[in-house]
């Protein structure tokens, strides 16, 4: 058990590694809103306050621990590829931009899992030999 005054081994490694000291450091413990059930969609659901109007497996809320009524930051899908970020105090503007860009990681490297695209045969006189599209102009890569 910890006493008041002690601060955990974990917290103690962490600031250490990153050049801080002393139990005065304040970190700010974010968390995901829970969402309530909605009867007459049948889904869980969050509100948006009207920000947010798609439903996407991006779409979230960060929340403050230590204040569970204040929605730190907002970010979920509006229309077609655009999303919207909202966030206040304690977080930064790059931070609230980090933490929104690595809701789409799995996205970052091009195609989706499971969704790649064949390169498309030529169908011109050139594709007659099974080059693939770009190969036959000499767009298909160094030599």
């Amino acid at each position: 058990r910890h006493r008041p005054g002690d601060v955990p081994l974990a917290r103690r490694l962490r600031m250490r590694q990153w050049g801080l000291s002393g139990p005065d450091i304040n970190a700010t413990v974010l968390h995901n809103a829970i969402p309530t059930w909605n009867s007459e969609l049948s889904a869980f659901t969050l509100p948006f306050y009207g920000r947010v109007s798609l439903a996407s497996k991006k779409n979230f809320q960060l929340m403050d621990r230590e204040r569970p009524d204040v929605v730190v930051m907002i970010f979920g899908k509006s229309r077609r590829d655009v999303y919207s970020l909202d966030w206040c105090h304690p977080l930064s503007c790059l931070q609230a931009v980090g933490i929104a860009l690595s809701s789409f990681d799995s996205c970052l490297a091009g195609a989706k899992k499971g969704k790649q695209k064949r390169p498309r045969r030529s169908s011109g006189p050139q594709g007659a030999g099974g080059a693939r599209q770009g190969e036959a102009d000499g767009a298909g890569g160094a030599e």
